[in-house]
């Protein structure tokens, strides 16, 4: 799991080889964001395999970040999932107007 950080908010880009969306399950509260999955392997466990480098697995990531949990946007394809998480409106910096 790779987070790049912006003014404007963060991005999160995972591999997730074997992943499918109905096996992803991701949460976020306050300021945690859970990845959580399971990597289901390309041939079945029932058909003889000479040799299995990926099994079947279980996975759960965890990050404290400054997030708007409401406005959340996750995208999965071809094994990578992509999350844009903007920073709440109070974290962002301000510009401050200087009269006289």
């Amino acid at each position: 799991m790779n987070v790049y950080a912006s003014q404007d908010g963060i991005a999160v880009v995972a591999g997730l080889p074997g992943v499918e969306k109905d096996d992803l399950d991701i949460q976020a509260h306050r300021d945690t964001l859970t990845l959580r999955g399971t990597r289901r392997p390309a041939v079945e466990q029932e058909q003889a395999c000479h040799r299995r480098e990926r099994r079947r697995s279980r996975f759960s990531r965890t990050a404290q970040l400054r997030i708007d949990p409401e406005r959340i946007e996750a995208q999965l394809e071809n094994g990578v999932l992509r999350l844009s998480l903007p920073r709440p409106e109070e974290d962002r910096p301000r510009r401050i107007a200087i009269r006289g």
